[in-house]
C-alpha cells in the first residue's frame, strides 16, 4: 500500500483511491496526542457530572436529615422527589418544609465565605 494513497471498498460502486498529498506516517504522533487529548477531555467531564451527582445526593441527605430532626415523616426518596418539582407544583405544608430547607443550604453554601459581622448579619435577617 502507498503511504500516500488510500483506497476504500464501498459496496455499491467498489473500490476509490485517494491521494492524501501528505505522509499518514509522521501524522501518527499528532493523531496519538489528539486522542490522547480527547480521552483527558472526556474523563474531565466524566468527573464534572459525578460531583454534580455527588453534590445532588448530599443536597438530597442533608435536606432529608434535618426535615427528619424536625419531625417530617417524608422518606428520602420522597424527598429527592420534592426536591425535583417545578415550584408551581409545590402545594402541601410538607412540600413547603422540603424546599425551604434546600432554600435555606443554598443559602448557607453560597455564604460560606461570607465575612460574619454585624452588617452581614442584619443582611441575612432581612
Amino acid at each position: 500500500m502507498d503511504k500516500d494513497r488510500i483506497t476504500i471498498e464501498t459496496h455499491l460502486s467498489g473500490h476509490f483511491s485517494f491521494e492524501t498529498g501528505f505522509d499518514l506516517v509522521s501524522l501518527e504522533p499528532l493523531r496519538a496526542q489528539v486522542e490522547e487529548a480527547y480521552a483527558y477531555f472526556r474523563s474531565i467531564l466524566l468527573m464534572n457530572d459525578m460531583a454534580s451527582n455527588l453534590e445532588n445526593l448530599v443536597q438530597v441527605t442533608a435536606v432529608y436529615g434535618s426535615n427528619t430532626i424536625e419531625g417530617g415523616l417524608l422518606s428520602e426518596e420522597e424527598t429527592e422527589e420534592i426536591l425535583l418539582l417545578p415550584p408551581e407544583k409545590i402545594k402541601d405544608e410538607n412540600q413547603r418544609s422540603i424546599i425551604n430547607l434546600k432554600k435555606a443550604y443554598e443559602f448557607a453554601s453560597a455564604h460560606a465565605n461570607t465575612r460574619l459581622d454585624e452588617k452581614n448579619i442584619k443582611a441575612i435577617q432581612c
